[in-house]
């Protein structure tokens, strides 16, 4: 996924800003085992706003969906729209600056999400704990991870 973005970008122009990107978290659990997980942190995926643009990827057990929301009107809140439903959002940014593959993991939710933002964290393996990390102060990121892999204001959910 960064891939593509990359070269969209490239093929649009060097000035064109960075997606926004915002990681959601659900309490729905279709499989019994899940249940096992927080309530309210049972899965998660990303919106993005890319060129005007609505895009989620939502990484489920089945299957990949990437939809682009076409329909939607350009000043659309899609994280306030999903806040209402009873999601959380937080807004999070593309972390492109790694060199190296990130760590294996089994394909989960979180992994898809991690793999997205370029977060290269291994120990955070539940939504919960992508959540926790997503809503922390950068000093503390820093002492989990060794450097910071969002920008400072990562934690305040921004208006589309």
């Amino acid at each position: 996924m960064i891939g593509i973005l990359r070269k969209h970008r490239m093929r649009r122009g060097s000035d064109t800003k960075p997606p926004r990107v915002w990681v959601v978290f659900s309490g729905q659990a279709d499989v019994p085992w899940l249940r096992l997980l927080k309530p309210g942190f049972r899965h998660c995926y990303i919106v993005m706003r890319d060129n005007g643009q609505w895009i989620s990827v939502d990484p489920m057990l089945h299957q990949m969906e990437v939809h682009v929301h076409a329909d939607l009107p350009p000043d659309f809140d899609m994280p306030g729209w999903l806040e209402a439903r009873g999601q959380r959002v937080v807004m999070a940014f593309i972390d492109g600056s790694h060199k190296r593959p990130a760590p294996w993991r089994p394909f989960t939710c979180v992994e898809a999400v991690k793999r997205i933002l370029g977060l290269h964290a291994r120990f955070i393996l539940t939504p919960w704990q992508l959540y926790r990390y997503l809503t922390q102060p950068e000093q503390e990121k820093e002492l989990y991870h060794g450097k910071s892999h969002l920008a400072p204001q990562s934690t305040a959910r921004s208006a589309a």
